[in-house]
């Protein structure tokens, strides 16, 4: 099981809207804070690798997991719904609850970040997925293998109500000084293939 349960859609996603929560929880704190991709980037072997190294940078331990569901690129939900079996990847995120049992679960932007559809499409499932996984007759096989699960904390990014703001800037010692901001344009700085489109910014 896990203390905390991320679900970025994308590799680097994680640090870019995220980017405080791994250092200073898996990091500082030494929560077993688990990692889980809505989509993967197989096509493009130099990405995987960006990944683990981003991920361990930040202070990640554990293996991520990532799904067999390709990237493709939308500018709606109702979009993006017409791009995927939606029914199999809830049943994914439905799975993911159950079989690492997290304290807290962690999603993105209901409105996508900056309104990629595939972002909202994954706050849209892991909504769906957080009333579900509490049902045997959803997603079967995982309630027999897992045994159904009740979660007791949702945090969506930006999210208007009962917001937690993370301190950013503080010296972390686990990191030798450096703040949790800084760590994340560090794990960052290992996408280096997505350098020229994104970067980590302190608001």
């Amino acid at each position: 099981d896990c203390d905390m349960l991320l679900l970025p859609t994308h590799a680097d996603d994680e640090h870019l809207f995220f980017g405080s929560l791994l250092p200073t929880y898996a990091g500082q704190e030494g929560k077993k804070l688990q990692v889980a991709y809505l989509t993967n980037h197989w096509g493009e072997p130099y990405r995987p690798h960006e990944l683990l190294d981003g991920l361990w940078e930040a202070g990640i331990t554990a293996y991520p997991v990532i799904s067999g569901f390709p990237d493709y690129y939308s500018e709606s939900l109702e979009h993006a719904k017409t791009l995927y079996p939606v029914e199999e990847m809830c049943s994914y995120i439905v799975t993911l609850l159950r079989r690492f049992r997290p304290e807290v679960v962690i999603g993105h932007d209901l409105d996508g970040e900056y309104g990629h559809g595939v972002h909202q499409l994954n706050a849209w499932l892991l909504c769906q997925a957080v009333e579900q996984c509490e049902d045997p007759m959803v997603d079967p096989a995982s309630a027999e293998r897992y045994g159904t699960f009740t979660v007791q904390k949702t945090y969506l990014h930006l999210y208007p109500e009962n917001s937690i703001t993370i301190d950013a800037q503080t010296p972390l010692s686990h990191f030798e000084g450096k703040t949790a901001y800084e760590k994340a344009v560090d794990a960052f700085a290992h996408h280096k293939s997505q350098q020229q489109w994104f970067s980590v910014e302190y608001a």
